[in-house]
């Protein structure tokens, strides 16, 4: 079975992550806090969407492993994407606790993308380094974007890294 892509666009609150993620994906504003399915209407494929981090829509692990399993039966959909912050939290879903859930199920395939510098703000070397080493620990390389292009570059370069439609 191919391993469907997870894509996460990392990046802290104001980067520029949701945009990027509607750009991607062509979800609308203000989707639900679990998310949503993007249908491809002249393919018929879907990708499942979660363009507010769980950092800030509160979004909780279970719900998550919910949403992931709900929809990794799905024929139609070929992937999904998910916002998120890499500040370390103690009372929301973490960006590692995160990847730890997706890199349990063997048909999942972890991507993470860094919007870095972010779209307001300049790069930042150590935090790019600091989620390197989170996230390396479970076998992925933490992809940098410069997240002041536009969002439909941004997007593209996601598209061919993830290999999403």
């Amino acid at each position: 079975m191919e391993r469907k892509p997870f894509v996460a666009v990392i990046g802290g609150p104001k980067a520029g992550k949701s945009t990027v993620i509607r750009s991607l994906t062509g979800c609308a504003r203000g989707t639900p806090r679990h998310g949503q399915v993007v249908r491809d209407n002249s393919k018929g494929s879907e990708i499942y969407v979660i363009d507010k981090s769980p950092q800030e829509s509160g979004l909780t692990l279970s719900e998550l492993k919910w949403v992931l399993d709900r929809n990794l039966r799905s024929r139609s959909i070929l992937g999904f994407v998910i916002a998120t912050q890499p500040r370390q939290t103690r009372s929301r879903t973490s960006m590692t606790q995160i990847f730890e859930t997706v890199s349990k199920r063997s048909n999942l395939r972890p991507i993470a993308v860094m919007l870095d510098p972010p779209y307001h703000g300049t790069a930042d070397r150590k935090s790019h380094q600091d989620v390197q080493t989170r996230l390396g620990r479970f076998g992925i390389n933490v992809r940098r974007i410069d997240g002041r292009r536009f969002a439909h570059l941004s997007a593209c370069a996601i598209r061919k890294i993830s290999n999403l439609p």
